[in-house]
């Protein structure tokens, strides 16, 4: 299942085609059917050239991967999302760990070696009480 702000040519599984801003976790958990055991996000921005301005939208890119993450996984379910590198992305990666067992910035090889990307492995999911409200499963 994924988000995509335009229908993939070649989709593989469902696609709801929204901006991800604009999905709730409601209507995403309908399409899973439940809660999730992994959550991917390979989102970025469309870049302007602009290093500040790109990595800050990006970090809002990747806030919203971790805000879903937070209301569609189970508990010790995983996260993986991309960050652009910047002076933002220490905070992100550090406001994120309460919520994980083990949280591991990770570079693959394919990544250019100009490009500041890495991503963001998140794996151990633990929810907060808040969780106790959340959804079940049906």
């Amino acid at each position: 299942m994924g988000i995509d702000w335009e229908l993939p040519s070649d989709p593989v599984g469902e696609v709801i085609v929204a901006d991800v801003f604009d999905c709730t976790p409601d209507e995403i958990r309908t399409v899973l059917g439940g809660m999730a055991d992994v959550v991917m996000s390979d989102m970025a921005p469309r870049t302007t050239g602009i290093s500040l301005g790109d990595h800050v939208r990006q970090i809002e890119l990747a806030t919203r991967a971790v805000d879903l993450a937070r209301e569609l996984l189970r508990p010790g379910g995983h996260l993986l999302t991309k960050v652009f590198d910047g002076e933002e992305a220490h905070g992100f990666v550090q406001s994120v760990r309460s919520q994980f067992e083990r949280v591991r910035r990770i570079r693959p090889e394919a990544v250019r070696k100009e490009s500041r990307e890495f991503f963001l492995l998140c794996m151990g999911f633990q929810p907060d009480e808040a969780y106790e409200d959340a959804p079940s499963n049906p």
